[in-house]
C-alpha cells in the first residue's frame, strides 16, 4: 500500500509542476494580449503619450532578465516614436542582450512569423518587423568562433 501512495504522490507532483508551467505561460500570453489591445486602443484614440508609462511598467514586470525578450518591445517602441518620447524608447533599446546565436535566431523567427501572437494562423502573414541592434553582443557556443567558416555574398557578379 505504501508503494502505491508514493507513486501517486510522485505522479501528482509531476502533474502539478507541468500544470503550473502551463498556467504561467497562459497568464503570460494573456498579459501580452491585454497590453497589445491597450496599445491599439491608445493609438485609436490618437493619444500615444498616455500609453508609454503603462507599457513601460508592463515591460518591467515581464522582463525577468536581459536574456528574455518579450513581445511588448515593438509595441512599446512604436508608442515611444509616435509620442516622441525618444529617450524612454532608447533606454529599452540599450539593454544588453547576451544570447546564443541559435536561440536568438529562433526567437527572431517566432516574431517574424507572428507565432507569438494569440491570433496566429499559419496561412496569415501577421509577423512583426524585427531589427537586431546589439548584434555584437551575440555569442556562439563551443569552438564555432574559431573553427566555423561563415560565408556571405552580395549577389553582385564581379
Amino acid at each position: 500500500m505504501g508503494i502505491h501512495l508514493k507513486k501517486a504522490d510522485e505522479v501528482l507532483h509531476n502533474e502539478s509542476t507541468r500544470l503550473l508551467a502551463f498556467l504561467e505561460q497562459v497568464i503570460f500570453n494573456f498579459f501580452i494580449a491585454v497590453s497589445k489591445r491597450f496599445k491599439d486602443q491608445v493609438l485609436m484614440l490618437e493619444v500615444p503619450m498616455r500609453g508609454v508609462a503603462p507599457l513601460l511598467e508592463a515591460m518591467k514586470k515581464l522582463h525577468s532578465s536581459s536574456e528574455h525578450l518579450t513581445a511588448l518591445r515593438p509595441d512599446f517602441l512604436q508608442l515611444c516614436l509616435l509620442a516622441k518620447c525618444y529617450k524612454t524608447g532608447l533606454s529599452i533599446l540599450e539593454d544588453d542582450v547576451f544570447q546564443v546565436l541559435g536561440r536568438l535566431a529562433s526567437q527572431i523567427s517566432t516574431v517574424i512569423q507572428g507565432k507569438d501572437k494569440p491570433t496566429y494562423a499559419p496561412y496569415r502573414d501577421d509577423g512583426d518587423i524585427c531589427v537586431v541592434l546589439n548584434a555584437k553582443d551575440v555569442c556562439v557556443t563551443g569552438r564555432k568562433m574559431t573553427d566555423k567558416f561563415y560565408r556571405w555574398h552580395t549577389g553582385q557578379v564581379s
